[in-house]
């Protein structure tokens, strides 16, 4: 996913916004819904929220609502490439704790996007999170396990 914010392009996931950032490994429950992977996140204290663990998303997002209870719209304005089928202008800010169970990185850059109702979720995990780990999915088991390096 490639992103813009003024005259500026990266690829979503590079960007480090800020100060160190340490991560812890371990497990949590999974929900298994249509093919697709739901686990529960704490953000910042917040939550639970109901994240889509999207191995595929080159970005960590989370819906207008979230961004609302964390208190976020700081970071700068900007319009991601290769959301769907489309592209949305969203604003990139930085959250974190980010716990999934055991699990949690101190510091993960998110955009901002879209509506709950759109999304039908709280938000997803991308590579900004998920990058962090080596994730093993136990689907008979119900879990799923993120293995520090």
């Amino acid at each position: 996913m490639i992103a813009s914010v003024g005259s500026f392009r990266w690829v979503v996931g590079i960007l480090v916004l800020g100060g160190c950032v340490t991560v812890r490994g371990g497990d949590a429950p999974l929900e298994l819904f249509q093919q697709h992977i739901y686990v529960q996140a704490m953000i910042g204290g917040h939550g639970p929220y109901r994240m889509l663990l999207d191995t595929g998303a080159a970005a960590s997002v989370v819906c207008t609502e979230v961004a609302d209870d964390l208190k976020l719209w700081g970071g700068q304005r900007g319009k991601l490439e290769g959301v769907g089928y489309g592209s949305r202008v969203g604003h990139l800010d930085a959250v974190g704790p980010v716990e999934v169970g055991g699990a949690s990185v101190s510091r993960v850059e998110v955009w901002i996007s879209g509506p709950r109702k759109e999304w039908n979720v709280d938000g997803l995990l991308g590579s900004s999170f998920l990058e962090r780990f080596r994730v093993v999915v136990d689907y008979p088991g119900n879990h799923v396990t993120f293995v520090a390096p």
